[in-house]
């Protein structure tokens, strides 16, 4: 099987579990009587369509595996390459994207910090956003919401998250969806993002 073959089934598997995590994460209303049972994919959007009293709920940014040729939402420069090292803006971003600054090297499964600070700024729609990050040793990530420390996520203490090891970390709870939050996490060196994941 080619690199790039393992690297699209191993995305596609991780979007299934970060879907399911979130699925877990926040407790559905029970459905009603005589309608087939809704799957972990059924989001709080779909569950306000359905009701003609319920206020529409915003648009949910897609998640996306932080990989060359798997990413979604990406607006940097250059082009996510593993042959690129150095990385920054293109342009303002909108809701859904992304992009890196700093010394990175990217492949198909991830993106490695390779400098310390090297940041990652994403812009969403929602109202929690967790990242899959992992680590060779304890390390830390530092977060700002809209330039500044604030409703941090389940695993943010005072601004920052601890790696310890490699899973989906919240770092991201605002008291309501919203749209257009920036968000700029800065790694330190060989923190490793896998993918990003929002709910309402």
């Amino acid at each position: 099987m080619t690199r790039c073959r393992r690297g699209l089934l191993w995305g596609l598997a991780l979007a299934g579990f970060l879907g399911l995590l979130l699925a877990l994460a926040h407790t559905a209303p029970a459905p009603h009587e005589g309608t087939p049972p809704r799957g972990p994919a059924h989001s709080a959007r779909t569950l306000a369509a359905s009701s003609p009293t319920t206020v529409e709920q915003p648009a949910v940014s897609p998640g996306t595996v932080l990989a060359a040729g798997l990413a979604v939402g990406y607006k940097g420069a250059p082009d996510l390459d593993p042959h690129s090292i150095d990385y920054g803006p293109r342009g303002e971003l909108s809701s859904h994207q992304w992009h890196l600054e700093g010394e990175w090297q990217v492949n198909e499964e991830a993106v490695t910090a390779l400098s310390e600070g090297a940041t990652l700024r994403y812009r969403f729609d929602g109202r929690t956003m967790a990242v899959v990050l992992d680590a060779p040793s304890e390390a830390r990530v530092r977060v700002r919401v809209d330039g500044r420390i604030g409703h941090p996520g389940a695993d943010v203490v005072d601004g920052v998250v601890t790696i310890d090891s490699g899973r989906a970390y919240e770092v991201v709870r605002l008291p309501q969806s919203a749209r257009g939050t920036l968000v700029e996490l800065s790694l330190d060196q060989r923190v490793v993002a896998r993918a990003v994941a929002f709910d309402s």
